[in-house]
């Protein structure tokens, strides 16, 4: 069991964790989710910190869940307009428009999201045909050459300025600032790592894998001890 009742916590890989609440070490009884296997492990007692840590989470990595915004009457107008048109124009990289594209709701298991980039709110798309997901900026939808055949609204225009000023206000800006007034502003808001398990960059990305006695007696907060021992052994080469 925890030795003190965190405060705060950044969600966390819930890959071969223990079944305890990351705040209090009891049993948990489920994780608040940001992703399928990113989150927080939470007992009953410590549901609501775990909501208010990863909507402070998601408000600062410019993120919105496209089912929480679905609550919001403007962006879900707005969505509820791409989703009734299964082929929607998209420009790509290169320029090129095309126009196989539709509107990506996400799912449990891979879950879709507004995001921010820099200053820019960006709406997820997909594209069957190459199966490819694409972030589009949400002003692109105000070019005729992108909206030129689609059915839209009268106030489309108002309606696109009220979806990029709600996100820009932040959908979860009450539990960000709640969360800022409940923090240590120390080391409190990681968990230690699991014995046993520790955490390597491989092929760009971190990952958490069991390498069992290579990980005892270095456990560190986020696991991020032995790597170059680790990465010899899982070298695919």
């Amino acid at each position: 069991m925890a030795e003190i009742c965190k405060n705060t916590l950044l969600p966390e890989s819930l890959i071969m964790r223990r079944c305890e609440c990351f705040y209090c070490g009891v049993e948990n009884e489920g994780a608040v989710l940001i992703e399928y296997t990113f989150g927080i492990k939470v007992c009953k007692i410590h549901r609501q910190r775990g909501e208010r840590d990863c909507k402070a989470y998601l408000h600062r990595e410019g993120w919105v869940r496209i089912e929480d915004a679905m609550e919001i009457p403007v962006l879900k107008r707005f969505l509820d307009v791409l989703e009734a048109h299964p082929q929607l124009a998209v420009e790509r990289t290169n320029g090129l428009l095309e126009n196989d594209w539709s509107f990506r709701k996400g799912n449990h298991f891979e879950p879709a999201f507004f995001s921010r980039n820099q200053d820019r709110w960006g709406v997820p798309m997909y594209c069957k045909r190459i199966d490819q997901n694409k972030t589009v900026p949400v002003i692109n939808f105000l070019r005729l050459d992108i909206n030129g055949q689609m059915n839209l609204p009268e106030d489309w225009h108002a309606l696109i300025e009220g979806v990029i000023d709600t996100l820009k206000e932040g959908l979860y800006k009450s539990e960000a600032e709640a969360y800022d007034n409940a923090r240590n502003h120390d080391d409190s808001e990681t968990i230690t790592e699991t014995a046993g398990v520790t955490g390597i960059i491989y092929n760009g990305r971190t990952e958490r894998i069991f390498v069992g006695h290579l990980g005892e007696g270095r456990a560190r907060e986020n696991g991020t001890d032995r790597t170059n021992e680790v990465e010899e052994i899982c070298d695919p080469s």
